[in-house]
């Protein structure tokens, strides 16, 4: 009989403020505040961060801390790795307004050709492992790009 791993669970917890009119601060642990509203396609303000461009920050930044935990298994390490996320926010009729689809565009830089195949395996996993974008409904799709320095 295979023992079953025991994984803990963990909490995090933040605080929000309200600071008027339809702007927020939000914080989390030791963290320094940013100011937060809707966008302004929703009557929010610009220039301040919205749970729109959270939700997809949360993906994006977990998908890299994902991938650098399986390339740090693997001894690799890119020589570069950039992405840029979209996601399509559309009004359903059961839920409202959800992402529907999220793409990360990856592009990374790595030393051979054996990097490559590495850096592609770490990406697969990460997309399969990410629990941001396990904890989501959307479809969310990987487009890599990997090069070859040279």
């Amino acid at each position: 009989m295979t023992k079953k791993r025991k994984y803990k669970t963990h909490t995090f917890k933040g605080s929000l403020s309200w600071t008027g009119g339809r702007t927020w601060d939000f914080s989390a642990d030791d963290t320094p505040a940013f100011h937060g509203a809707p966008p302004e396609r929703f009557r929010g303000e610009a220039g301040k961060l919205t749970p729109e461009d959270l939700m997809l920050a949360s993906v994006n930044t977990c998908m890299i801390s994902t991938f650098t935990s399986y390339a740090a298994r693997e001894n690799f390490e890119p020589v570069s790795y950039e992405s840029e996320i979209e996601g399509i926010l559309e009004h359903t009729d059961d839920a409202g307004f959800i992402y529907t689809k999220i793409i990360v565009r990856v592009k990374m830089v790595v030393n051979s050709e054996e990097e490559k195949a590495i850096a592609m395996d770490c990406l697969d996993r990460a997309h399969l492992g990410c629990w941001m974008s396990n904890s989501m409904k959307a479809e969310i799709t990987i487009e890599p790009e990997i090069v070859i320095r040279g």
